[in-house]
């Protein structure tokens, strides 16, 4: 049973405007991290007021009285959790139509703040008139020294250090042989209490408050200081009070290349020490994560050395520096172990010396080449003394280029004791008299999940030169998937349906009206996924359904079943997961940065840019299209027409150089549009009946026009209407006609059957389209805008021809019709379906799903060699159809290991493994027969998906949705069943009662480990092996009908009530790691591409996993690896590298190039 802990203080939220819009988020924590819902349980609420699921308490309040009248609400908020313990808190609001300023939130303590740093705090009010000007001021009590407090609220400063004895400080303060000569003050904690008031000029409010300044130098392990509700002190902070920038990341000006630049920092130190500068060129990495190689700093004593270093040259790869020059080895200095001599130069006492250790392997780029961020441009430099960065810009061909550069002040006596690095960004342009200047915002704004893009950036340069585009390597190169970037600066493509959610397999739908409505009923309609059903009635206008679905508010939906069906619209939108008030996309953005330059090379400059897209569909859709077949000759003929610039001016012409817009140079038009993911096999299935082949002919040409959301033409089309020779006056014939006996078709002697399935469109979509809909809205943006003529086309049978700028499409069909071709001098004769699934490659139809996608991590592994996973051996005495062999040595293989026969002389069933070692002695899975001195080899499974953290009782038998939403699994959420895992940390499992959580559910079950195997109580050591994750699915319907109330399905852990579609997880062994042995691992949040080492650290007396250092190889990386911090991101902020390689992953594909043919069963109506 978990504990739920309120975070909101219980009592007064103070007094809010009557009608004005006020929101609070209500918090609690759950002590097993379980999710919390939030409901309004007993009291009364302000009108118009509500608590959300999520703890929002918002809304717009009335109170329907007089003016000048305040009421007061009291009333009691639930927190509860899935396994249905709750917390419960009372709140009293006063809602006021007569409230001037008031203070929100009103904190007691506003903080704890070490003294000798920056302690700032914003103050906040709401009030009633929105053009008042609120002023605040102390009126009482007494600041932390230092600090002030500003008219707009704002408590800030650098906090004074506190001193207690400061009475007894000097020579002569006291008694001579008494008091200690020139004793240094004692800091000590002290709180500060104070009264801020707000005022509008006419109505006030005030707040008592206090803030804690803690002392740095009482800050140690041996003091009792006991801080409450702090969230900015932790333990990991140190008691040495350091300097501070007081110099701002903004303050360096815009400069021109080539112009003398100069510029001072300034710092300060508490205890008034002297300040050395220095720029760190390595606080950010390159190729190979150099974030924070392990240093060392010395101070140069006058002669050569030997200085001693922490650790052993031969152990690491190291970098020297004096003074922030880098050193050469064996020109300017040598190593002996842990002994450092200069060769080239002396040190003096002055100087400063850094040794960088860097792990070997980390690329071939780990000294000099891409470290860092910029650092310094070439021709500046900084006095480490004075602060002043100085010297002349160099000459560049961006037109802005910006160069991060870290600083960070040091004390010259105690360099180790620095500020915290800032970083400041000076931006120096090519020139003042040319520049690019860009014409597209930041935000590219959205697109759905499936469309075909219009997305596009532009740029002009100001002596009229031409420009090209591409993406640019940093600090981000994120674009949609299945798009491609021209260097005209527009991104072609479809984007990709894959996208992210949590809790996609179930979702609550907001509906008018729930009568009539049962659970198992289908559900169609728009951004509906295939195969989604109704799976409780949550309430009157509450649905759940599975899979989960994204729909608009006013969405029309069917719900049917044999006997009902019913449409039924939505209230509100829907969708899978929502996080944060939709404030945490994940990856529905995309960021991106675009480089625009000069043909001539001569300048260039680059953007960075954003794109949301909008999951609008859970599951892909595809297309279906009807496509002229012409000879060469009418092909060239028609493309001739349609390219000829005097009927077609290329001015006009609408994204020329998308394929998917522009001229159109194949002949095809949509036929069904949004269809559900399907096999080939039911669509055969499905067009099995009215379809042979078709002729068509082409009827007017027409225009029409495509509206964006504003109403705004954003193209125009020119198409040929199609003339479907099986309707007649607008009516089609039935689906079947039933001949006559005597009327039977005969061909050759065959008699045929006397059913006619006429092929009109409509009777062909009617068949096609029982494959079912996923949107059935998914139409070209001019088919669902409203024309000139106020009507909307729908879908239509028609070919585009070209598309066009506004205002251009009638000129342009114009010159076609009096063109003097022909379009029916082509024959459109189809016999298949053009299907489009190219983005539903990658969708499993059977378990409605996206196939995972990871990355290659190519050959960032250990090499054989030191824990190595293969061992060979011969064999000692001939065995015939035995399962014990005696190797000629004692070999260190475990449980598990599979064995394998190295030459003729042995033959051993594939798949035989390790069951017992005994010294020489090997007992294995299956009889073998060898002769002696025959060759064996044993080989461990040492590569993994997972490193896991968290115990293996939390993991094992848990269900799958709460393993992926509490990310016991490293943080994945897209596990996949047989992936296999290691248990990173072996023991101190503080929450764990049973056998520190190495136990199955049971709780009787245990998992044995290194010690267990050391003393023999149990042959294998389990705990540090590999484990495969497998599922166990719970009955769809639940089983605790039939089988009682707390009876357990067969194969499962636990009761599980109505469960539904959810699983177990459980792990089972697969073999078993011995110490020193590293294990590769693939994926995971904490240790991706990363190998690993069981081994033992720090004399502990069980070893456990940690990064494996030796003999690593160099990754192959391309342009950016497989997973490197970004120069220009916060520090620890990992993203992606450049080049990857991933599976199942969607890109641009020119259209028509991956789509199938569906062929019509028959040729003619019969035959």
């Amino acid at each position: 049973m978990s504990t739920i802990t309120w975070v909101t203080a219980k009592g007064d939220l103070g007094t809010i405007p009557e009608s004005k819009f006020f929101e609070l988020p209500l918090s609690a924590t759950d002590s097993d991290s379980q999710p919390l819902t939030y409901s309004f349980i007993s009291g009364i609420l302000p009108g118009g007021m509500y608590v959300t699921r999520d703890g929002q308490f918002r809304g717009a309040p009335t109170i329907l009285s007089a003016v000048n009248q305040s009421q007061a609400y009291a009333f009691t908020i639930r927190a509860s959790n899935n396994d249905g313990d709750v917390a419960d808190r009372s709140f009293t609001l006063t809602v006021s139509n007569s409230v001037g300023p008031q203070i929100i939130p009103r904190p007691d303590l506003i903080g704890a703040f070490f003294d000798g740093e920056f302690l700032s705090f914003q103050f906040a009010a709401t009030n009633d008139n929105p053009n008042a000007t609120a002023s605040w001021k102390i009126i009482d009590g007494d600041l932390p020294p230092g600090t002030t407090l500003s008219s707009t609220g704002l408590l800030s400063g650098y906090v004074d250090i506190i001193a207690e004895n400061i009475t007894d400080l000097g020579y002569e303060a006291g008694a001579y042989e008494n008091i200690i000569y020139d004793a240094l003050p004692e800091s000590t904690d002290k709180y500060y209490n104070f009264t801020v008031q707000v005022s509008d000029g006419g109505r006030q409010d005030t707040i008592n408050v206090r803030t804690l300044i803690v002392s740095k130098s009482n800050f140690t392990g041996d003091n009792d200081i006991t801080i409450i509700n702090n969230t900015f002190i932790t333990i990991d902070h140190d008691n040495n009070y350091r300097p501070i920038i007081l110099s701002t990341p903004t303050s360096l000006p815009i400069r021109t290349a080539g112009d003398t630049f100069a510029f001072k920092f300034l710092a300060y130190d508490p205890e008034e020490a002297i300040i050395q500068w220095q720029v760190d060129e390595l606080l950010f990495s390159g190729l190979d994560e150099l974030d924070f190689p392990v240093s060392q700093i010395l101070n140069g004593d006058g002669s050569t050395g030997p200085y001693t270093m922490d650790r052993a040259a031969a152990e690491v790869d190291i970098s020297v520096r004096i003074n922030d020059t880098i050193y050469l080895p064996t020109v300017d200095y040598t190593t002996s172990g842990t002994n450092l001599t200069f060769v080239s130069l002396t040190p003096s006492a002055s100087d400063t010396i850094q040794i960088l250790y860097i792990a070997p392997g980390t690329g071939f780029d780990s000294l000099l080449f891409d470290q860092g961020a910029d650092g310094l441009p070439i021709g500046l430099t900084i006095d480490k003394d004075t602060g002043w960065m100085f010297g002349t810009l160099p000459e560049q061909t961006t037109h802005l280029k910006t160069y991060d550069i870290a600083v960070t002040a040091f004390r010259k006596t105690n360099p180790g004791i620095a500020s915290d690095p800032v970083v400041f960004s000076l931006t120096v342009q090519r020139t003042l008299n040319e520049e690019i200047i860009w014409n597209t915002a930041t935000n590219l704004g959205s697109i759905d999940n499936g469309a075909v893009s219009q997305l596009g950036v532009s740029a002009y340069n100001t002596l009229g030169k031409q420009l090209e585009y591409s993406i640019s390597y940093a600090p981000q190169r994120k674009i949609p998937q299945g798009l491609k970037l021209l260097d005209t600066g527009e991104f072609i493509g479809r984007t990709s349906f894959r996208y992210f959610s949590l809790d996609g397999d179930v979702g609550f739908l907001p509906i008018t009206s729930t009568e009539d409505l049962e659970i198992g009923m289908s559900v169609q309609g728009a951004g509906v996924a295939v195969g989604c059903k109704i799976t409780a009635i949550v309430d009157s206008r509450t649905v759940q359904v599975e899979p989960a679905i994204y729909v608009v508010q006013g969405s029309s939906l069917t719900f049917s079943n044999d006997s009902i069906t019913k449409v039924v619209s939505t209230t509100s939108n829907a969708i899978a997961t929502s996080i944060d008030t939709g404030d945490i996309t994940f990856d529905q953005g995309c960021n991106f940065t675009v480089n625009a330059a000069a043909i001539d090379g001569t300048i260039s400059s680059e953007k960075s840019f954003r794109v949301s897209i909008n999951p609008k569909n859970l599951t892909p859709y595809e297309n279906l299209y009807l496509k002229a077949l012409p000879s060469i000759e009418q092909r060239n003929s028609y493309k001739n027409t349609v390219t000829n610039i005097n009927n077609v001016p290329t001015a006009l012409v609408y994204r020329p150089d998308d394929p998917y817009y522009g001229i159109q140079e194949d002949i095809k038009f949509l036929f069904l549009g949004g269809l559900s993911v399907s096999q080939a096999s039911t669509l055969f299935s499905a067009i099995e009946l009215n379809h042979y082949t078709k002729s068509v002919n082409f009827g007017l040409i027409k225009t029409a026009r495509a509206l964006d959301s504003n109403g705004n033409v954003e193209y125009e089309v020119v198409y040929a209407d199609i003339i479907d020779n099986q309707m007649f006056a607008g009516n089609s014939p039935p689906l079947s006609t039933t001949l006559s006996n005597t009327n039977r078709y005969l061909d050759n002697g065959v008699t045929y059957g006397n059913t006619i399935y006429t092929n009109s469109f409509t009777n062909m979509g009617t068949r096609a389209e029982a494959v079912g809909y996923t949107n059935r809205g998914a139409l070209p943006g001019w088919m669902t805008s409203v024309q000139t003529d106020g009507t909307v086309l729908g879908l239509i049978r028609a070919v585009p021809l070209v598309y066009t700028k506004p205002g251009s499409s009638e000129l342009v069909a114009y010159r076609l019709r009096t063109s003097g071709f022909e379009l029916n001098s082509i024959p459109f004769t189809v016999d298949r379906y053009q299907w489009d699934n190219s983005l539903s490659k990658f969708f499993d139809v059977t378990a409605n799903k996206f196939l995972p996608s990871r990355d290659t991590t190519f050959d960032k592994f250990t090499q054989s060699g030191f824990g190595a996973d293969v061992r060979n051996t011969t064999v000692n005495g001939t065995k015939t159809d035995s399962n014990v062999v005696i190797t000629s040595d004692a070999v260190d293989v475990g449980f598990g290991w599979i064995a394998t026969a190295t030459d003729t002389l042995g033959t051993i069933t594939e798949g035989t493994y390790v069951t017992d070692v005994s010294g020489t002695s090997i007992t294995l899975s299956a009889n073998v027969s060898v002769t002696d001195n025959a060759g064996l080899q044993f080989n461990s499974i040492t590569a993994v998906d997972y490193a896991v953290t968290k115990s293996f009782n939390s993991i094992d038998s848990e269900l799958l949705s709460r393993v992926k939403s509490l990310g016991l699994i490293d943080g994945v959420v897209n596990l996949q069943q047989f992936e296999r895992l290691v248990f990173a940390k072996q023991f101190g499992f503080e929450t764990e009662a049973v056998n520190d959580g190495w136990v199955r559910s049971d709780g009787t079950t245990f998992i044995y480990g290194y010690l267990e195997k050391l003393s023999g109580v149990y042959p294998v050591n389990q705990r540090g092996g590999v484990w495969q994750i497998t599922f166990k699915t719970i009955p769809v319907e639940g089983f605790d009908e039939s089988l009682g109330f707390d009876e357990i399905a067969p194969g499962l852990e636990h009761s599980r009530l109505d469960a539904g579609s959810d699983q177990e997880v459980r792990l089972e062994f697969l073999n078993e790691l011995n110490v020193n042995q590293t294990v590769k691992v693939r994926r995971g949040n904490t240790y991706p591409a990363t190998t690993l080492q069981y081994r033992f650290v720090n004399n502990d007396a069980i070893p456990y996993y940690a990064v494996f250092e030796g003999l690593a190889t160099s990754e192959t990386t391309f342009d950016g690896g497989s997973g490197t911090y970004r120069e220009g991101q916060p520090t620890g902020v990992s993203a992606r590298g450049g080049t990857a390689f991933s599976n199942n992953r969607d890109k641009f594909i020119e259209p028509g190039t991956e789509d199938k043919y569906i062929k019509f069963p028959q040729n003619g109506v019969f035959v």
